[in-house]
């Protein structure tokens, strides 16, 4: 039952991960040109600037409830443009590691260490959530319903606008739990903060607040944090482990 729990908030991690990298994987302009922007807007054109960006690298914390039992989250990690990503850490006790190789992801599974492509891990079709750029700008322009200005905050000593908004219900739905029966999914209630640097345009922080009710499982929550750091260092690189089934 341990193990289940434990391959169920995987996949959710993983899901939501994935959504992450993807309407945040690119972000362009620089200066404060916030003045004339819609708080949508802002959020749309911070995206786009990642696609200039070469590498950067990221905390990611998360706790999800589920059944009223708390599982953590932590993983950190390095993004090197285009389509490669990166991530190790620790999942309710277990170590886990993920690779992304352009629209493939692999994981190695806790118990056997062996790598193994998302989708034979019951984690649903991983491979409709990696998206082309365009399109994942036009799902984020769809997706976003209300976004407003929240009073500046510092993040690691960059100021940064921040912005709040939250998602279509339904869309979120289609994307979160693509390969799903999307029927067992209601509920669905987000909520998405932002903090952009007001001077380069990058995205430093992201939180995300996420509560839903599943057939299966029943209701369960999710808050994560991602923490965007050394964009462009000249010593971010991917080295894809020997073993991986490219």
């Amino acid at each position: 039952m341990l193990f289940r729990s434990g391959k169920l908030a995987l996949g959710i991690a993983v899901r939501t991960l994935t959504v992450i990298l993807i309407f945040f994987v690119a972000i362009v302009g620089c200066g404060d040109q916030f003045k004339n922007l819609s708080p949508k807007d802002a959020i749309i054109k911070a995206n786009e600037k990642l696609k200039d960006v070469s590498g950067y690298r990221m905390k990611i914390d998360a706790e999800l409830i589920i059944k009223e039992i708390k599982q953590q989250v932590t993983l950190f990690g390095e993004v090197k443009n285009p389509g490669q990503v990166h991530l190790s850490g620790n999942l309710a006790g277990m170590d886990i590691e993920i690779f992304q190789k352009e629209n493939r992801v692999f994981i190695k599974t806790p118990l056997t260490s062996k790598w193994v492509e998302s989708k034979n891990m019951g984690l649903g079709n991983m491979d409709d959530l990696i998206s082309t750029p365009q399109k994942t700008l036009n799902d984020l322009k769809d997706m976003i319903v209300e976004a407003e200005y929240l009073p500046d905050e510092m993040i690691s000593g960059v100021d940064c606008r921040v912005i709040e908004y939250i998602p279509s219900e339904e869309k979120l739905k289609k994307i979160l739990f693509e390969g799903s029966e999307t029927g067992d999914i209601n509920n669905v209630e987000a909520k998405y903060k932002v903090w952009i640097g007001k001077k380069d345009f990058l995205i430093y922080k992201i939180n995300m607040d996420l509560k839903y009710d599943s057939k299966e499982t029943g209701q369960q929550f999710i808050n994560m944090t991602v923490q965007f750091y050394d964009f462009n260092k000249g010593d971010i690189k991917i080295n894809y482990p020997k073993d991986l089934p490219l």
